[in-house]
């Protein structure tokens, strides 16, 4: 059965079960999108630690699909998500080990852990066939947007012959596979990490908003549209073109003229006009050596947790 055929048979009471091994912020984001995907609630199974939580869970999904035996959840399993942090990932691992279906798929959510660890900690003797990958999705996957990195190093099994790229697509979120673990260490950092980078320079520009006595409501209602409205200017090539661009497979190719943050901040900044009087006060000089300094310590974190 490939992984397209498989992925059909996700709304069967016979298809193979998809288990989210911890259910702390990824896990509630990956959950959500599963479900966005269209696989069904009663294919899931999610697992914490908290008996008391796990039966809140279930009563506010009614039905019983958290469990607190990561055991029970894997052996039901022919997809297996960790989800916990990387300091569980090995206890989790080991766990689970003896308990995984044949050729199952393991896919990893945890920052730094690499697959020769994941191997080492999950393979066992008499399993026929365990293919590993290693992600760092955007939490806001939850929505349906932002982008699925995926590796391994596991050739493709005959049962499952198509890659999770096609099985995990959804519309807005671009998921692809990169060459190499520093590739998505590299994307953990800029990408996912990247977020609250964002989150906090625009958490900036809002409250500055104040200064001009625009109330907390209007800046509110403008802020979405006016990121949305440069991120449309900027990103101006087709999904398959996006991809490759991530990918860094092929050259971009553009759907039209296309834009760079330059030529954006050009066009909006009329000659003798408020943006040109007023943009030249962003240092961005500074700021670029603060996002540098920030690079940094993220990819000196990331090393230590690797150790």
């Amino acid at each position: 059965m490939s992984l397209m055929e498989s992925k059909v048979c996700l709304s069967d009471d016979f298809g193979p079960k998809i288990s989210i091994l911890g259910y702390g912020n990824m896990g509630k984001a990956l959950f959500k999108y599963l479900l966005l995907c269209g696989v069904q609630k009663k294919n899931i199974r999610l697992t914490c630690r908290s008996e008391e939580k796990a039966s809140l869970l279930n009563k506010q999904f009614d039905m019983e699909i958290v469990y607190i035996c990561n055991r029970i959840a894997v052996s039901l399993s022919s997809y297996v998500f960790i989800c916990v942090k990387p300091d569980m990932v090995e206890t989790v691992c080991k766990e689970i080990a003896n308990y995984l279906v044949p050729n199952c798929i393991v896919i990893s959510l945890a920052a730094s852990i690499e697959i020769s660890k994941l191997e080492k900690w999950l393979t066992r003797i008499d399993l026929f066939k365990l293919t590993i990958y290693r992600s760092m999705p955007l939490i806001s996957i939850s929505k349906g947007s932002g982008i699925f990195p995926l590796f391994t190093r596991s050739e493709t099994n005959l049962y499952h012959s198509v890659s999770p790229v096609k099985f995990l697509s959804y519309k807005s979120c671009q998921v692809f596979e990169v060459e190499s673990e520093a590739e998505l260490d590299q994307l953990t950092i800029f990408s996912a990490c990247g977020l609250a980078y964002l989150a906090k320079l625009l958490k900036c520009y809002y409250d500055a908003g104040s200064a001009l006595r625009m109330s907390k409501q209007l800046r509110n209602r403008v802020l979405v549209s006016t990121v949305k409205g440069l991120m449309d200017l900027y990103n101006q090539g087709d999904v398959g073109d996006f991809d490759k661009r991530l990918n860094g497979r092929a050259t971009w190719i553009p759907k039209g003229s296309l834009e760079t943050f330059e030529s954006i901040t050009e066009k909006v900044s009329s000659k003798g006009g408020i943006t040109e009087a007023s943009s030249k006060y962003i240092d961005t000089k500074m700021i670029e050596k603060n996002f540098e300094k920030v690079f940094g310590v993220a990819n000196s974190k990331l090393s230590s947790l690797k150790n």
